[in-house]
């Protein structure tokens, strides 16, 4: 099948996105490779100079494109927007099967196993665990409880009107959310529900799939004499490198409360070199880019106080002008004593007005 691999980042995660599909290309040469840039480029970076297909989040062709954008943090609106690159993706290529990793993943085989499940099933989603949480994981059966049974860092769908189904059904719930946080895990609830509502969703319960902190104790890693690499006595295709962080690669998690010494050299061995194509791939200098949707269009950053009132007082205010980006945004509701650009600011929007017609009569 005529396979396409993508992913969702924001500009300043163009370095892992780089080593993801480098990685794709050794591995799994055949497969399309697309990335969505949420932000656009800025001057940040030349699109056309990158081994891979870019997207920006402006050329989707979503409604309310910028609304989405205020309302959500950087994580929450690169989860809203996977099941829109994946329908905008099946579209317009060819491709036949369009499967889905996180940035921080990093491919080590071709993903045969999961290519063969699609051929029967339209849909696969990855399980945190495939079984009970021991005692001495990272993550409890509780926590799992809380994220949802499935990861939503790695899933694949097969070209068909269940998948377009799936797909319509995940983008529709969650634009009904407006905002994802960590409060409801972000995208991965309705995971849960999918799995319920469209029975021909199959569990991808392969070891070698989507290994990461939390489920490393369960699939240990090994290789073969022929040089391959298992996790759980099956061929590691992709690994997740989730909460890894390249100032401290002898740890698996980095991210408090969850630090993770990382166990055993072949381990640790793959964590330093994931750390150096890291480094090689731009790391220091991506990070250094600002996010283009946290700010104000005259430089004042978006907070949470900014997002949360926007969603509350002016989303379904369709009597406004201009954007929510825009200082001078204003709609019915935030013409009173605060408007979402001055919601953080202690005075009354009515104070100010007068203290600048004061100034002008001195």
């Amino acid at each position: 099948m005529r396979a396409l691999m993508f992913t969702v980042i924001t500009r300043s995660r163009l370095y892992q996105a780089r080593v993801l599909m480098q990685s794709v290309a050794r591995a799994f040469p055949t497969a399309e490779r697309h990335v969505l840039v949420v932000d656009p480029a800025g001057g940040c970076f030349d699109p056309a100079a990158e081994d891979f297909a870019i997207t920006f989040g402006h050329e989707l062709g979503l409604p309310r494109f910028t609304s989405y954008a205020f309302a959500n943090d950087t994580l929450g609106f690169c989860c809203f927007l996977k099941p829109v690159f994946a329908r905008f993706l099946l579209e317009r290529t060819k491709a036949e099967v369009v499967i889905y990793a996180d940035s921080d993943v990093y491919c080590y085989a071709a993903p045969e196993a999961l290519l063969a499940l699609l051929e029967e099933s339209p849909v696969a989603l990855t399980p945190h665990a495939t079984g009970p949480v021991g005692s001495g994981a990272c993550r409890s059966d509780g926590d799992l409880m809380r994220t949802g049974p499935y990861n939503a860092g790695l899933f694949a769908c097969r070209r068909s009107p269940e998948a377009a189904t799936f797909l319509a059904w995940w983008q529709r719930s969650m634009e009904s959310e407006r905002r994802l946080d960590g409060s409801i895990a972000h995208d991965q609830p309705w995971l849960s529900l999918a799995a319920v509502y469209f029975p021909w969703i199959a569990t991808f319960r392969d070891a070698g799939y989507n290994v990461a902190y939390w489920n490393i104790q369960m699939r240990p890693l090994a290789q073969r004499p022929d040089g391959v690499l298992t996790a759980g006595g099956r061929p590691l295709s992709f690994f997740h490198f989730s909460f890894f962080s390249t100032a401290r690669p002898d740890l698996l998690a980095n991210r408090p409360p969850i630090v993770l010494p990382a166990e055993g050299d072949l381990l640790r061995g793959l964590l330093r070199e994931y750390a150096d194509r890291l480094e090689q791939a731009g790391a220091t200098g991506c990070l250094r880019w600002p996010y283009a949707y946290g700010f104000f269009t005259d430089g004042k950053p978006v907070t949470d106080v900014h997002r949360h009132y926007f969603l509350e007082r002016a989303w379904d205010d369709t009597d406004h002008a201009g954007e929510p980006f825009d200082p001078c945004f204003t709609t019915r509701h935030c013409r009173g004593l605060k408007a979402v650009y001055a919601v953080d600011h202690l005075r009354p929007r009515a104070v100010r007005r007068l203290n600048r017609w004061l100034r002008r009569l001195t």
